[in-house]
């Protein structure tokens, strides 16, 4: 990459160098920390070849900028002008990856769940006048009270859990699912929707979020808001809890106590537990559960979160690995911009999956 007159067979050479060190970067991204080697080395790699696009674009635009000036400015090619602009934005791309990638080299811990607020603190104030208007918003979308079959079979009515702590335990949840280093996209269950509120609010983590109820009048309106907001991730179907058997295609199942019958619920969280896959993340925000989740095998990550066929060394081990994973995502569906640069693109979103995204890539 010596040669700096021509900035397109430059770029080219650098691409194809960049390339190759990207993809060995993406790999080491993709797998646990633990079993990284030389990453922080790569790292340093990357950064000498943003000193080298650095110094070859100051060379280039003090051409461009004296061709300009120059009795030969009218024969001055605007593509090199068009493609020395973006390279100067790919050189601050590749800043904002380094920066990301080395948070992910560090790995520093952050808690699953945020602290607990104090009485007077201000986030508690917003928060509380969040989860009025969301529980507005829920009974306007489900105005229905509950069947008298929900009620025979032994189901809790529509009870909405506030949407503040629903966001906390499936961000906690996402977190869980990326040090898993789990194949995306995640899908999502929610256990006796309702309305299907919290299917919309999991629809911003998880590629698909679905949600079930045996309330057939909680499920005609859940289905007309998915339709009402176009959100094609997500789907709402008619299903028993007690005879559903289709845990085991989730990575992720939501369930707050749905059924009001003591015996229905212990039957309901057997079946759960022994038929989703070993590894599948649970939320399940409520005491019973915590008091139960060993004798079903399953570990306690933290808070509200469990997970399958799961020891509670495994557990502990899982979230040390999970507080490891930065706080920021990308949106399902988000379009990742990598300025026409394929490894550029790749290695966001190999950032984005260990909880850091790259500013200025969406």
């Amino acid at each position: 990459m010596r040669n700096s007159d021509d900035p397109q067979v430059f770029w080219d050479a650098f691409d194809v160098e960049t390339g190759a060190l990207a993809a060995q970067l993406v790999r080491q991204l993709r797998i646990p920390q633990a079993r990284r080697r030389g990453f922080s080395g790569l790292i340093g790699k990357f950064d000498k070849q943003w000193i080298t696009l650095h110094n070859a674009l100051l060379v280039m635009e003090r051409a461009q900028r004296r061709a300009l000036k120059g009795p030969e400015r009218e024969s001055v090619e605007s593509a090199n002008i068009r493609l020395l602009r973006m390279m100067r934005r790919r050189l601050h791309m590749m800043k904002r990856i380094s920066e990301a990638m080395t948070l992910v080299s560090k790995g520093k811990p952050r808690p699953l769940y945020p602290p607990l607020r104090k009485k007077n603190d201000v986030e508690q104030t917003q928060a509380f006048a969040l989860d009025t208007a969301m529980a507005f918003l829920h009974r306007l979308i489900n105005p229905n009270g509950q069947s008298e079959e929900a009620k025979d079979l032994g189901c809790f009515s529509d009870i909405p859990l506030s949407s503040a702590a629903f966001i906390a335990h499936a961000h906690a949840a996402l977190r869980v699912a990326m040090a898993q280093k789990r194949p995306e996209p995640l899908r999502f269950v929610d256990v006796g929707c309702g309305g299907g509120m919290k299917v919309l609010l999991a629809a911003e983590m998880f590629e698909q979020a679905e949600g079930y109820d045996f309330d057939p009048n909680y499920v005609a309106a859940a289905k007309k808001a998915v339709v009402q907001m176009n959100l094609q991730r997500c789907r709402i179907f008619e299903a028993n809890a007690l005879s559903f058997e289709e845990y085991e295609n989730y990575d992720v199942i939501y369930f707050y106590q749905p059924m009001s019958d003591s015996n229905g619920l212990e039957v309901l969280e057997e079946r759960i537990a022994r038929q989703a896959r070993p590894g599948t993340i649970l939320i399940a925000p409520y005491l019973r559960f915590v008091q139960r989740a060993e004798t079903l095998n399953c570990g306690r990550v933290e808070g509200a979160i469990f997970v399958t066929g799961t020891s509670q060394k495994e557990a502990d081990a899982l979230r040390v690995r999970a507080e490891r994973i930065g706080p920021q995502m990308l949106r399902p569906g988000q379009v990742v911009r990598g300025l026409g640069v394929d490894w550029m693109r790749g290695l966001v979103l190999a950032c984005a999956v260990n909880g850091y995204v790259p500013d200025r890539s969406i």
